[in-house]
């Protein structure tokens, strides 16, 4: 996300204007459909003229999606959830969440309202995971051992981290 994740790889991919744009979300979401039951671009901001990616928000997978082994990209990169790959000299970031939370996710991607959730989840002591929902920060606890684990199954660090979902 961001359109810079392909640099590792010493690939270089073009920005597109809003009607190329437009032409290859539509190409790419048809061609993901044969790998997920659900695939949508989340909306961007109307004034927007330029892009250097495409985010395109999937769930449901019907089969393994590998873009390299397709012969769709010359190389792809994972970050957590997120599988940045180039097409046509672009670059495409697919965003896998589970079909709970699909529609949560499509809001916080949209333009830059996950920025402005995020930080207003912050202030009351949230966080807005587009993969997880809403969640609450919590200290970990002097009394639980170096390990122990929290409620959502990871370990405590510790007195002075945060533990999060």
């Amino acid at each position: 996300m961001g359109g810079k994740a392909l640099t590792k790889l010493g690939i270089s991919v073009r920005r597109l204007d809003l009607a190329a744009y437009e032409a290859l979300k539509a190409e790419a979401v048809q061609l993901l459909q044969q790998y997920y039951r659900r695939v949508e671009a989340p909306p961007h901001l109307l004034d927007k003229t330029s892009f250097g990616d495409l985010d395109l928000l999937v769930a449901g997978p019907l089969r393994e999606f590998d873009p390299v082994a397709s012969t769709l990209s010359h190389g792809c990169v994972r970050n957590g959830s997120v599988l940045s790959f180039e097409y046509q000299s672009f670059q495409v970031d697919v965003i896998t969440v589970k079909p709970e939370v699909f529609d949560l996710a499509m809001v916080t991607l949209a333009g830059e309202m996950g920025v402005v959730l995020g930080l207003l989840a912050k202030q009351a002591g949230l966080k807005l995971s587009g993969e997880k929902g809403l969640c609450i920060r919590y200290p970990c606890r002097n009394s639980l051992p170096h390990g122990a684990l929290q409620g959502d199954d990871t370990p405590c660090k510790g007195a002075r981290s945060l533990c999060t979902c």
